[in-house]
Formats: structure tokens, C-alpha cells, sequence
């Protein structure tokens, strides 16, 4: 199994930070890399940013597509980059968020989520019906 990591944003030092945290909990069986794309935002800090995002994550992953078994994007939002690959590939993409979410509502009944800024909240409520 080859899984890349997609950090959405420009940060090669979070992506790298992002890669040496999926590599400790992957099996041993597991190659797991991480990329970013050249151009977009250096973090994701609103709706705005995540859109700015989306193109050059897209083209990523599709320059990708060939090398990987899954995707993985990297951004605590509902990325659009998470629906635009699962229209054009059987392979799994998850989204961190998602991820996250779905395994805290199955361990219990509500859950939170604790943003670093403002900018998050409406992103948090249209996506997923819960404040920050």
C-alpha cells in the first residue's frame, strides 16, 4: 500500500512534520510520502484560502494519481480537493477532517473542535453543523 499525504498548503516544513507522523502509526507494509503544491496559500485560514488551495492540490494529486494507492488531504476542512479526486478516481481519498469526525462519532455522542483563529468558524458550521 502507497498512501500520499497532500498538505494543501505551501509549508514544506508542516508537510514534512505531516509525513514523520503518518510514517510512526502506518504498518510496516505502508509507504507513506507527503507533498505540497509550489503555489497557493502558506496556511489555510478561511474559505478563501481553502479555494486558493484547491487548484494546485488537484494538480498534485492528479500528477500522482499513477504512484499512489490512496490520498490523504491534509487540511482540517472540508477540502474541495476531497470531492473534485473522488469524481475522477475509485481510489480512496480521505480528508483528515472527516476522518477525524467520523471516528469521534462513533466514540461518543458529541464531540468539539478547537480552532487557532475566527476566520474557522463559519467554515466549521457550513461544512459540518458544529462551532468552534
Amino acid at each position: 500500500m502507497k498512501i500520499l499525504f497532500i498538505n494543501p498548503n505551501t509549508s514544506q516544513s508542516f508537510t514534512k512534520k505531516i509525513e514523520t507522523i503518518a510514517r510512526q502509526y502506518a504498518l510496516p507494509s505502508t509507504q507513506v510520502d507527503s507533498l505540497n503544491p509550489a503555489s497557493g496559500p502558506r496556511s489555510i485560514e478561511s474559505i478563501y484560502d481553502e479555494l486558493l488551495s484547491a487548484i494546485g492540490t488537484l494538480e498534485l494529486a492528479l500528477s500522482e494519481m499513477d504512484r499512489y494507492d490512496a490520498f490523504v488531504i491534509a487540511c482540517y476542512s472540508d477540502h474541495p480537493a476531497v470531492y473534485a479526486l473522488r469524481e475522477i478516481t475509485n481510489k480512496p481519498v480521505l480528508g483528515i477532517a472527516e476522518a477525524s469526525m467520523y471516528v469521534a462519532s462513533i466514540l461518543g455522542y458529541k464531540f468539539s473542535v478547537v480552532t487557532t483563529n475566527r476566520e474557522w468558524e463559519p467554515l466549521l458550521w457550513m461544512q459540518y453543523g458544529t462551532s468552534a
